[in-house]
This record gives C-alpha cells, sequence and structure tokens, in this order.
C-alpha cells in the first residue's frame, strides 16, 4: 500500500491561484507495525491526508519557521476542530507519527520557489528608472546652490542632460562643469530669458525638454503690522513674483517645449515631467511668514489644476513641500537646535534626500498631481 499526498500551494487568500504537486509515499512505519489498529482504521487515518493546503504570501516560500521545519518531518491535515476554536481560515496539524518523511521526499518544486534577491530587484527597478532620463534634457533653476544644486548633482549621476539656471553667474557654472552640465544666467521671471534657456537645454542635449525642476526662490520675513508700521507691499510683491509667478512662468513654458517630444499620446512613456518646490509653510505658515506662505501655498495650489490640464500631452506635475532643510546660509548651532525639533529623523533635512525625490518623482509615472511634504513628521508651530 502506497499513499498518496496533494499539496497545493495558493499565493494569496484573495488570488485563487495555485500550484498543486502529488507524490506518493510508502505506508508509514507505525501502520505496519501497531496492532492496535484494525484493517480500517490506517485507511481512515491516511483518507485525512489526501489534501494538504498551504496558504503561502506571494514570493516568500514557507516564511514561518515553525512550517518550514514540519514540512521537512511530517504531513499536515485541516483540523476542523482547531479552525472553529481559533476561528481561524484554516489551522494545519502536524502529524509526524502517522506519515513520517524527510524534505527528500517534497517535489523539488515545492523547494524551488524562493523569493528574489532584494539587490536583483534594486537593480531592475534602479535600472528602468535610469532610463527615463538618461540623455534626456532636464532644467533645473534655482540650481547654483541648495536644494537646486544638489538635485542638478543627482540628475546628472542618474543620466540625465542637465541645464542648470540661476542669476549666481559664479557659482552656477562652477557647478555646472562639475557635473558636465550646462550653465544659463536667468531670471525665472523673464519670459525671454526662460525661453533662451529652454532652448539651451535643448540643444545641450540635441532633444526637446523633457524635465524641469523649479527649485529657484526666496524667503522674506517680515509681519503683517511690525515695529516698524505695515508690512511693504513691494517686500510682498517681490515673494509673489518670483516665488509664484516664475514658477508658472517655467512652468507654462517648459510645458509647451515638452509637447513637442515625438511621444504617442497611448505609449507608456511620458512626454514631460515638472516639479516643483513649495514649503510646509503652504500649510503651517508661521509669524512673519505671511508673503513667503502665500507664494508657497500658490504653488501648492497650481500643482493639481496643471497635472489635469496636461495629462492630455502626457506630461506630470507634482509639487515637494520640504520643512526644515540644511542651507549654507543657516548657522550650524541654529540648525541644530531646528533640528532637534523634528519628530524622526531629529534633524535638518538634507539637500541630497531632496534630490532624491525628485528622482523618484520623475520615475515613478503614476506620480500625478500630488504635493509630496519632505518634513520627517514637523509640523510647524506658531512662531
Amino acid at each position: 500500500m502506497r499513499v498518496c499526498v496533494r499539496v497545493c500551494l495558493h499565493d494569496s487568500p484573495l488570488l485563487p491561484n495555485s500550484h498543486c504537486f502529488s507524490f506518493s509515499l510508502p505506508p508509514p512505519l507505525s501502520f505496519r507495525s501497531t496492532t492496535n489498529h484494525t484493517s480500517s482504521s490506517p485507511q481512515r487515518h491516511v483518507t485525512q491526508l489526501l489534501l494538504v493546503p498551504l496558504l503561502l504570501p506571494q514570493h516568500s516560500p514557507f516564511p514561518y519557521p515553525l512550517l518550514r521545519a514540519a514540512l521537512r518531518l511530517s504531513v499536515f491535515t485541516v483540523s476542523p476542530v482547531l479552525i472553529l476554536r481559533h476561528r481561524l481560515p484554516f489551522t494545519i496539524l502536524r502529524i509526524p507519527i502517522l506519515l513520517p518523511f524527510t524534505s527528500a521526499a517534497i517535489p523539488a518544486a515545492l523547494q524551488s520557489r524562493s523569493p528574489p534577491s532584494a539587490v536583483a530587484v534594486q537593480k531592475v527597478m534602479q535600472t528602468k528608472s535610469i532610463q527615463s532620463i538618461a540623455g534626456r534634457p532636464i532644467l533645473v533653476t534655482g540650481a547654483a546652490s541648495g536644494l537646486g544644486a544638489a538635485t542638478a548633482r543627482f540628475l546628472a549621476q542618474m543620466g540625465a542632460k542637465v541645464t542648470l539656471l540661476d542669476r549666481n553667474t559664479a557659482q552656477g557654472t562652477q557647478e555646472s562643469k562639475e557635473i558636465n552640465g550646462k550653465f544659463i544666467a536667468a531670471d525665472v521671471c523673464s519670459e525671454t530669458e526662460v525661453q533662451a534657456a529652454i532652448k539651451a537645454a535643448e540643444e545641450f542635449a540635441g532633444k526637446p525638454l523633457f524635465g524641469v525642476v523649479n527649485c529657484a526662490g526666496i524667503c522674506p520675513a517680515a509681519k503683517v503690522v511690525g515695529k516698524k508700521g505695515a508690512h511693504s507691499l513691494d517686500l510682498f510683491s517681490k515673494a509673489v513674483q518670483v516665488n509664484l509667478i516664475g514658477t508658472f512662468n517655467v512652468c507654462r513654458l517648459a510645458a509647451e517645449a515638452m509637447q513637442r517630444n515625438s511621444v504617442p499620446i497611448d505609449a507608456d512613456e511620458d512626454r514631460g515631467v515638472i516639479v516643483n518646490t513649495a514649503s510646509v509653510a503652504a500649510y503651517e505658515g508661521q509669524i512673519g511668514q505671511a508673503a513667503y506662505a502665500a507664494s508657497k501655498g500658490g504653488i501648492v495650489s497650481l500643482t493639481l489644476p496643471m497635472a489635469r490640464e496636461f495629462a492630455a500631452q502626457s506630461i506630470r506635475v507634482n509639487t515637494i513641500c520640504p520643512g526644515i532643510m540644511e542651507t549654507p546660509l543657516l548657522p550650524p548651532d541654529l540648525g541644530a537646535a531646528l533640528g532637534a525639533t523634528v519628530p524622526y529623523p531629529p534633524r535638518l533635512g538634507k539637500p541630497e534626500e531632496f534630490a532624491h525625490l525628485v528622482f523618484f518623482l520623475f520615475s515613478n509615472r503614476y506620480m500625478n498631481g500630488e504635493c509630496v511634504r519632505l518634513d520627517g513628521a514637523t509640523r510647524m508651530a506658531a512662531k
């Protein structure tokens, strides 16, 4: 007499895809040597062993140590009593006495289900991401220092042809040389200068513009009514002009250029990607940040309408809202004090972390119309 065992592996309780294997084993020694069983008794026990269900998470064969150990030693059967007692979808009961066998008895197909290497998965994902911007022209504004410079460096490392736009000619030129990019001195509020920068970026890469990252901005601080009187209207106008209107100016001209990319509308590829920079001040502006918060709040409000409008052209728009970030102008002692107020990690954000998020927004094609906070769970106090 031989015992036939059927093992079914179910990848998911919601997806009924399964892999079933059948194999036979010689009768257990306990059946042949025990005199207390009648001739029908072994048959009754064997009937319980004909179906062996195992529910396994996808890409994770035998994830539980007890399950792995039991597979090497015994066959399992479902116990209806334990199902009712523990209210589980199923319960696996180990019966090593009835039918012992070693791991050699398990079909090779059961032992060959191994999860893909984490390194291999990361390599594949990174390769796909790099291919999405490799050789593509990307324009980064405010790229002479801070978040813009870090972004330009990282995108260049990922293979993009980066053009840096800034008003600081000396520092911008130096940054462009270090990353083999191109520098253009321009004002984001000027239509003609931004158009010239886009044209230079396209000539530098030999292709229509693919991406733009808006990092240019200013951060004025003044109370609406301070010791010297009411808030300067010129200061408020300048904040809105540079931060909000400058961002909008670059977006509208960049989107126009991106539509020249010869990518079919139904292709699984973007014609262009726009990443803007707002701030957590758009949500929790502090005392003295009226002008700054208003300008950054406008960028947040621009995101979804532009994403919806440009969807027909396969152009995505997202915005990053940084929290307290490291900047060259921030004194070390003040930076340490501000970093300690961040829930986790308790430090200032790094420009490189901002750059990594920009790259993610370029590579993940389902991210569209979103404003992403990068703040370590910070919620700004009133002052």
